[in-house]
């Protein structure tokens, strides 16, 4: 074992430790005197056990759950695994939780909020985008913090035989019983328990840790860099350095306590420890506690009865008994049957609220403010009174499971024996804040008003659907999800199905650099369908071979009608006869072929067939709908490409469809070689299932490219407000409900029904969406839902914009 001075009471453990006593020098007792010495830990030792007097420590972080939006099924799931946490911790050790409210770093924000300027769109736009998202970092630096939760367990050896790495059994045991609610804890090493301590003592100024990297091979006092400048601890706050600070606890609590006081005092943006101290008692001493209660119980009744007596006299006896003691009576009954017969046990509990300031009155009104908030779930929080008290309720905050001790050897303050399943109502998970670094923001989460930032690639599937009734803000989420995405991903490309004009907004003076393809019969459009890559292949197929599948396809389409194998035949042969010279051109462009080229070959075929396909094809070749007949003469290869179908018409709908449809998946496929991912966006998704089966369905294209475009690196999404006829298609519905990614925006009563079944949504969920204003709802992402508002200052350069309000429109 290597010991660094002998001042510092501080050791750092090579190996593993396996008895408790060491030899040490003889150490006088020592009058506290310095800062260092307000620190309660004795060693800690590299393995990450701290040790306090006679008692051993090790500690570990939870991460946080989004409990407060789960859905009622998950929280009572959650709630009752939690019971069970408790249920198995060892009677042996002491259990600690401690929450702090912890700041998340302003940077963090900036980087994943505010991408670096790419020319994407003029900077008058970007300039725009970067206040509205300066306006959400301000908003959550000012309203909320983030809730770090660390678990400490501690032992404190009985015999020289018990052996302390038993904390690392037990800790095991809680890691596993944490895993069943999908929380995977770890481990805090010595350097990170020394910042959360750091953090303690330093709360309010948040003086940043450093620690020297050499501390494990030079000689120095750990303790110094923990320590404050000084310590004033005074009858009912404590000068810790720079900070002004007190240690309230929990003096009484109703029995029905619910599960959302620790979230209420934590949902804020003060300087707030809540430390909670557990320790499971044997059912054999639960019971033995309990008999003495009711023993000394029945005693207090039992001298009633005889004063009822004395004072009425043997011929007139009272046998009445005050209420309270009847209450209790029964309640100490209850809880007798309860613990016989249930798998209920009991806990010694306390609580500890720690709060700090930059001044004393801020401290008094942070104070006042955390005694009011625990009123409103009926618990009263007291000051511990004096200048000892407080010195030693700064060691319950601390994550070391070792709670102080009055002078009668109980926890100091209020201890309290609560049941298992009033104990869990203190469950310690809040919220947790979605911000992904390489994700783009989604608005923020109208609980705790932090930034949702999501990485849609980070899930099973990217693919995602919008919904929302008309004017709830679908058109401007969709907007602003492409700007975000644009300008924070500057290799992404993005390519819009756009039925109603929605997104022509974004080119209407050349803000983005955007291709907007017109597909009408009136157009000067042209989209090549011979267009393909001669390199490509997908699943042992040729490019040619495939293009030949989508050629019959297209004849299909012509013909209203399944093709014939003699049909079949011919178009396979003329398919590879203009395809000869691309072909041999390896794929020179110039050698292209086209739809008149085709039309060509098949009149010059003797089959009649082929005549008779030629004359189905020419109102497409020589017609009035020969937008797809020519050599493309838009460019395909814009970053931001607009398929504008509104003035399609039916005579188009069946044919315009299949053909866009193949050219937005051959450019997916191109830039997946390239490693471009593709965003696919499809407005008024509805409209698309509409269409019966036939030769073709743009139903069944959409259903193939959710399956298939991950693979590509594409992200595919479908905005509707016409919930009803997605929910007609089983296609449709089963997109959305297999989809990652979900934004629900306002719902009319018909739908609200629908969407709140599909996803199972509590009634407090479903609330969010039964709302008159745009940009507020809900987010689901993987099993999480969020409730999210992402609106925008309508005198802002991107709202007036990205707006489709005529009366928008109007004011310009």
């Amino acid at each position: 074992m290597k010991k660094t001075k002998t001042t510092s009471k501080i050791y750092i453990e090579q190996n593993e430790i396996n008895h408790p006593q060491r030899k040490k020098k003889a150490q006088s007792k020592k009058v506290k005197k310095t800062a260092q010495d307000t620190i309660p830990f004795d060693e800690v030792y590299e393995n990450g056990i701290f040790r306090i007097g006679n008692t051993y420590a090790l500690l570990f972080h939870i991460p946080n759950l989004d409990y407060m939006v789960y859905r009622d099924k998950e929280r009572n799931d959650i709630y009752e695994r939690y019971q069970k946490f408790l249920n198995c911790l060892p009677a042996d050790m002491r259990y600690q939780e401690f929450i702090i409210n912890t700041d998340i770093d302003t940077n963090d924000y900036i980087n994943a909020l505010i991408p670096p300027y790419n020319g994407v769109c003029i900077k008058p736009i970007y300039d725009s985008f970067v206040e509205k998202q300066q306006a959400i970092i301000e908003k959550a630096n000012t309203s909320s913090c983030e809730q770090q939760i660390i678990g400490a367990i501690s032992f404190t050896p009985v015999v020289r035989m018990d052996n302390i790495n038993l904390l690392f059994k037990h800790y095991n045991e809680i890691a596993a019983q944490f895993a069943e609610i999908n929380i995977k804890t770890e481990l805090l090493s010595p350097e990170q328990s020394f910042e959360i301590i750091h953090r303690v003592y330093h709360f309010a100024n948040s003086e940043q840790f450093l620690l020297p990297t050499s501390y494990y091979n030079t000689d120095i006092n750990l303790k110094d860099y923990l320590a404050p400048s000084s310590f004033k601890f005074c009858a009912k706050y404590n000068e810790i350095g720079l900070d002004y600070s007190c240690i309230m606890f929990a003096k009484n609590f109703s029995r029905t306590c619910d599960d959302e006081f620790i979230i209420d005092l934590l949902d804020n943006s003060n300087k707030i420890i809540v430390s909670k101290h557990f320790s499971r008692l044997e059912k054999d001493t639960s019971l033995d506690i309990l008999k003495g209660q009711m023993n000394d119980l029945q005693g207090r009744i039992d001298r009633r009865l005889e004063i009822n007596y004395k004072r009425s006299g043997a011929s007139n006896g009272s046998s009445f008994i005050p209420w309270s003691l009847q209450r209790r009576k029964k309640e100490l009954e209850n809880l007798e049957e309860k613990l016989s017969s249930t798998d209920c046990d009991l806990f010694e509990f306390a609580m500890y609220i720690y709060v700090a300031a930059d001044s004393l009155k801020e401290l008094n009104d942070l104070r006042d403010y955390i005694k009011q908030t625990a009123r409103r779930h009926q618990v009263t929080l007291d000051v511990l009174t004096g200048t000892t008290l407080q010195e030693k309720g700064l060691q319950c905050i601390l994550p070391f499971a070792k709670p102080a001790m009055s002078d009668d050897s109980t926890i100091l303050g209020q201890p309290f024996f609560f049941t298992t399943d009033e104990v869990a109502n203190f469950i310690p998970y809040t919220y947790k804040n979605n911000i992904v670094q390489n994700g783009i923001c989604y608005g923020t989460n109208q609980i705790t008003h932090m930034p949702i930032i999501i990485n849609r690639s980070d899930g099973l599937n990217a693919n995602g659907f919008v919904v929302g009734t008309s004017g709830s803000g679908k058109s401007m989420s969709g907007k602003l999800e492409f700007l975000n995405a644009a300008l924070k991903y500057p290799d992404d490309e993005f390519i819009f199905l756009d039925p109603e004009r929605e997104y022509m907004a974004i080119t209407k003076n050349n803000e983005f650099d955007a291709q907007v393809i017109r597909i009408s019969p009136q157009t000067e459009t042209h989209i090549n369908l011979f267009d393909t890559d001669i390199t490509y292949s997908d699943e042992g197929q040729s490019a040619i071979a495939l293009k030949t599948d989508f050629i019959m396809t297209f004849c299909e389409c012509v013909k209203g009608a399944e093709l014939s194998a003699n049909e079949k035949t011919v178009i396979d042969r003329c398919v590879n006869y203009v395809y000869q010279d691309f072909i041999k051109s390896n794929g020179n462009k110039e050698y292209l072929p086209n739809l008149e080229d085709f039309y060509n070959v098949l009149l010059a075929q003797q089959e009649k067939e082929a005549t008779d396909m030629a004359l189905k094809l020419e109102l497409y070749v020589k017609g009035n709908f020969n937008t797809f007949a020519h050599h493309t003469n838009v460019d395909l290869k814009k970053r931001i490409i607009i398929y504008d179908v509104q003035e399609m018409g039916k005579q188009l709908a069946d044919i315009g469809s299949l053909v866009i449809l193949e050219s937005i998946w051959q450019r997916v496929i191109e830039n997946r070689k390239r490693g471009i991912r593709t965003w696919f966006t499809t407005d008024e998704f509805s409209i698309f299932f509409r269409d019966a089966k036939g030769v073709f369905s743009s139903g069944d294209f959409f259903e193939n490219v959710y399956k298939r475009i991950r693979k590509y690196g594409g992200i595919a999404s479908g905005y509707t407000q016409n919930m009803t006829e997605i929910m007609e298609s089983p296609q449709a519905t089963k997109m959305l409900q297999n989809s990652n990614f979900c934004i629900m925006l306002a719902q009319n009563e018909t739908d609200l029904a629908k969407i709140k079944n599909m996803f199972k949504l509590s009634e407090q969920q479903a609330a969010y969406l039964d709302i008159d204003e745009p940009g507020k709802g809900l987010i689901k992402v993987g099993k999480q839902i969020i409730p999210f508002e992402n609106q925008i200052d309508t005198n802002s350069l991107v709202y007036k914009l990205f707006s489709t309000k005529m009366t928008d429109h109007k004011k310009e």
